[in-house]
């Protein structure tokens, strides 16, 4: 990954989720933690405001509870059990 994914109203919701998740899959490329960025950059202001700043969101990324979504191998997409 070169480029970290970034905010854009063109996206749907489906890309924003997706985007967001590729960029923490490669969490550390192109340096350490540029996935977390990518994502904290989507974030709604209020989540900016109970989360953040930037090192106080990465701290808990690296959380046990989320430390998951780091570098993780992509799963095969899923229905949503209430879309049609």
């Amino acid at each position: 990954m070169t480029d970290t994914p970034k905010p854009d109203p063109t996206l749907s919701p489906e890309a924003v989720v997706d985007a967001q998740l590729a960029a923490l899959e490669h969490n550390d490329e192109p340096h350490p933690d540029a996935g977390v960025e990518a994502a904290y950059r989507f974030a709604s202001p209020e989540n900016r405001q109970q989360t953040g700043p930037l090192d106080r969101f990465t701290r808990l990324l690296h959380n046990p509870l989320y430390e998951a979504l780091l570098n993780a191998k992509r799963l095969p997409p899923r229905p949503y059990p209430g879309r049609r």
